[in-house]
């Protein structure tokens, strides 16, 4: 970013390596005067000193190497003072090896603290990380742990109906939607570490079992929970800012066209069928012909070519993926032979450009777009997921629909293939390598820019790590990451839609790939039979999509949008003069009281103009959030200062770049 953002790191570092050799030191001190309990604190400290020096660690070795040399030989004499007390906090975090009969230990308080120092990582963040237990677990360890300042102590108890007696330092976790929204509500905050306590303590007392126990099924499902956030996460770091500077562009063409709350409850009880583009398709393509003016017929843009050659056309086509890319996949479609379009706000501003008139939008990155929909006063909201097949199942709950079909959702690899043979992917090949990771071969530069969008670098190195998921006809089927947390959606989803609508009908048509729990399988030929001998009268698909699209109150919405965008134009241009006005003092050598007086007011009044344009924290929430956590790690009145310094300039750097499309977006209504 910047030198003053270069600064604060380094001043961040000085502090946190000062503060290692510090506790470093002490731990020797207390050492050698055979202090046992400052030697747990201190081993304790370090510990957490670590877990925040591994926070920003990353950058903070980027960007030591444009540092001056003299800064760099003061983090090497640091360093060097750190690396003291390695050997003795080695030997002290695992001195329960020293035990020659652990069992025996384990009942002594002396015994229970080491097996704890063995059981926790050099580096643990003592408000943040995860300590995992099971309901057996003594209750003396969470006071042990308590005691040194965890704070998150994590029961995963899924039989709710097994009425226990609950510690209350644990946090009980009964359901997989529960550990979804436990870390949701962390949001970048996430824990970085999760250990299992009990697991542990069973090797201490040689407890080990050759089948997994429920204890340790539990717990997979707890850090699948934590690695769905964590990519969530990561995905809204990296594309968030591209997300908001579309959704901008986006804005007049929104206004102008229809919105999914428009469509509440108007396909009541009418089947609907998500065409997704996995290897299976091809097994049953042309089943869909018989369900063709029965359901409510919606496809990813990904499956768009292989429907097309086979002469089948959905009544809508769903987008909400943000890259330009994926206009490819719809390029050369016949647009005159669907009903609409459903896009994500936050799609590639073409999309919205080429289509106007037959799109439908809706919110296809929950936790990023409401602010859009807040624009136009639409408080409903519908859950998004990780693809547009997920996202389409959420409108198809909204839209009442039953039954919901799967049709192509493998979410798995089958006969070295991705994706069905007649789509845009189809030629992709996919392989094992001699590391039994995934690869990819025969993909064309396009795809491959999709591909590296989630890790940059040579393509032809590019890998996928392999998970396996449960068969749709049995056994285990090869997966990926991306894949997993679908399937974990839709799981999600099947369970949360059978208990708002008990009467709801879920059904997996894919014929292959991987069993997704709470579908009933059944070939899709069947199903259309079955349809067909349940429907009193074909559903009028067309003229409720027509309807929607015909129906737009422009006016009205072109008004409350000019009124918003004025709004948040006069807040951005007030957060850009009160960041220049703040950077013009904090960049003053020694400011008096009166200056600094002044500096805390302005401040106030520019963080409630960042408030009210809340396009900014958005598009920059990762940054914001790094600047304002050194801002809080500041032990002098200067290093205060840079911090402050790196907010006002992120400020001054991205205000601009908005009000620019927010013009651009107000001067398409004049």
């Amino acid at each position: 970013m910047t030198d003053t953002l270069t600064r604060v790191y380094q001043d961040y570092l000085v502090s946190l390596l000062q503060d290692m050799a510090e506790v470093s030191g002490a731990i020797l001190a207390a050492g050698a005067q055979g202090e046992v309990d400052k030697i747990g604190q201190g081993t304790d400290k370090l510990r957490h000193l670590r877990a925040q020096l591994q926070a920003v660690e990353q950058e903070a070795k980027t960007r030591l190497d444009t540092m001056a040399p003299a800064f760099q030989e003061k983090v090497n004499k640091l360093l060097f003072e750190i690396g003291k007390s390695e050997g003795f906090f080695r030997a002290w975090t695992q001195r329960f090896d020293e035990y020659t009969d652990p069992i025996s230990a384990l009942e002594s308080d002396d015994g229970k603290h080491a097996a704890v120092d063995k059981f926790l990582t050099d580096a643990w963040d003592w408000s943040n990380d995860i300590v995992a237990v099971a309901l057996d677990t003594p209750a003396v360890y969470f006071k042990i742990l308590k005691a040194r300042g965890q704070k998150k102590i994590v029961c995963v108890h899924l039989d709710a109906d097994n009425k226990i007696e609950k510690n209350d330092d644990v946090t009980y976790l009964e359901d997989k939607w529960q550990m979804r929204r436990f870390f949701e509500e962390m949001g970048n905050n996430y824990s970085r570490r999760i250990l299992d306590l009990s697991t542990f303590l069973d090797t201490l007392h040689q407890n080990n079992e050759s089948i997994e126990s429920e204890h340790q099924k539990n717990i997979e499902l707890l850090k699948r929970a934590w690695r769905i956030q964590i990519t969530n996460s990561a995905t809204i770091n990296k594309f968030g800012s591209r997300w908001i500077m579309q959704g901008i562009d986006n804005l007049p063409y929104i206004a102008e066209n229809a919105n999914i709350s428009e469509l509440e409850n108007a396909f009541k009880d009418v089947p609907m069928v998500i065409i997704s583009p996995g290897p299976s398709l091809d097994k049953n393509i042309e089943q869909l012909r018989a369900l063709q003016g029965k359901a409510l017929l919606v496809a990813p843009a990904q499956t768009a070519a292989a429907l097309a050659k086979a002469n089948i056309f959905p009544n809508i086509i769903g987008i909400a993926d943000p890259l330009g890319e994926m206009a490819q996949y719809v390029r050369n479609f016949p647009f005159d032979q669907v009903d609409a379009l459903i896009l994500g706000v936050s799609c590639h501003t073409g999309l919205f450009e080429e289509h106007t008139g037959k799109i439908i939008s809706f919110n296809g990155n929950a936790g990023v777009d409401t602010w859009i929909s807040e624009i136009f006063k639409d408080t409903r909201r519908l859950g998004s997921g990780g693809s547009i097949s997920t996202c389409l199942f959420h409108i198809g709950q909204f839209l009442n629909c039953n039954p919901i079909v799967l049709v192509g959702q493998d979410l798995a690899l089958s006969d070295g293939r991705a994706y069905s043979s007649g789509g845009d992917r189809g030629d992709i090949q996919v392989k094992l390598d001699a590391h039994g990771r995934i690869q990819y071969d025969n993909v064309s530069e396009q795809g491959q820019a999709i591909y590296l969008e989630q890790k940059q670098g040579d393509f032809s190195k590019y890998r996928e790590e392999v998970f396996m998921l449960p068969g749709y006809y049995g056994g285990e089927v090869v997966s990926k990451v991306d894949y997993v947390i679908y399937h974990a959606e839709f799981e999600r989803q099947a369970e949360s839609a059978k208990e708002a609508n008990p009467d709801i009908k879920l059904y997996n048509c894919t014929e292959g790939g991987a069993m997704i729990k709470g579908f009933e399988n059944i070939s899709l030929k069947e199903l259309a039979e079955k349809i067909s001998a349940e429907m009193s009268e074909p559903p009028n698909v067309r003229a409720t999509l027509q309807a929607c699209l015909a129906n737009v109150d422009v006016a009205t919405r072109r008004k409350t949008l000019k009124a918003r965008l004025s709004s948040v134009k006069t807040s951005l241009q007030k957060s850009y003069s009160l960041a220049n006005r703040c950077q013009q003092i904090a960049v003053k050598a020694n400011p008096n009281p009166k200056l600094l007086a002044s500096l805390s007011q302005l401040e106030k009044e520019l963080i409630t103009a960042v408030k009210n344009s809340s396009f900014i924290s958005i598009s920059m929430q990762n940054a914001l959030e790094k600047a304002i956590l050194l801002a809080s790690k500041s032990k002098t009145m200067q290093q205060n200062l840079n911090a402050s310094l790196a907010l006002y300039e992120l400020i001054i750097n991205e205000a601009p770049r908005i009000l620019a499309r927010v013009n651009a977006a107000l001067g398409k209504m004049k």
